[in-house]
């Protein structure tokens, strides 16, 4: 059997398209950069970790910025207490290269979640916001 130059370009577009089908459904991580801050003015220490998550729970807010342009994620993890020295701790979700990933809408959010592998178990509007819990998928 004869291969002609259309059944050969035609298998490899169907290889290609295969192949970059299969890159895409893969489960993209999901970084944070946690933030965690002690002090105030020169004598603040500020340090901040990337991580990947890999917990079977996650979670996070989806805050509107700049009057609702965008959407970021992220979780205040420990909040400032009157009286006591300044700490605070937070974390946002970010890319590879630790730059904070903005949302057109919150679905365009959930759709990221799920492509990391979760799956959304809770969601609670609050004032300035909406708080998720979202589960590893099985």
């Amino acid at each position: 059997m004869k291969i002609t130059p259309l059944i050969s370009t035609a298998i490899l577009l169907i290889v290609a398209l295969l192949t970059f089908t299969s890159c895409n459904n893969k489960e993209k991580p999901i970084h944070i950069l946690t933030t965690n801050v002690v002090g105030m003015d020169e004598k603040q220490i500020r340090k901040d970790t990337t991580i990947t998550v890999e917990s079977e729970y996650f979670e996070v807010k989806l805050s509107s910025v700049s009057n609702g342009e965008f959407y970021v994620a992220g979780k205040q993890l420990l909040k400032p207490k009157i009286g006591e020295e300044f700490k605070t701790e937070f974390f946002k979700i970010v890319d590879e290269q630790g730059k904070e990933l903005e949302f057109k809408t919150p679905t365009d959010f959930l759709n990221f979640m799920s492509k990391a592998g979760y799956d959304l178990k809770e969601q609670e509007k609050q004032k300035f916001g909406i708080d998720y819990t979202f589960k590893k998928k099985s």
